[in-house]
């Protein structure tokens, strides 16, 4: 495990810090990628960023 996936795995806290009326509380919830993968739906390929 180095620093950088100690990181990664706060990242999930992130959300926490967001105000109740931030647009990712308000939003109606979405299925992740591996959810529409299981379902044979179609969802953007990730790419790195330049």
């Amino acid at each position: 495990m180095s620093t950088g996936s100690l990181y990664l795995c706060a990242f999930i806290f992130l959300p926490l810090g967001l105000k109740e009326s931030d647009s990712f509380w308000r939003e109606d919830e979405q299925d992740w990628t591996s959810e529409k993968a299981w379902a044979s739906e179609g969802f953007p390929i990730y790419r790195s960023l330049d």
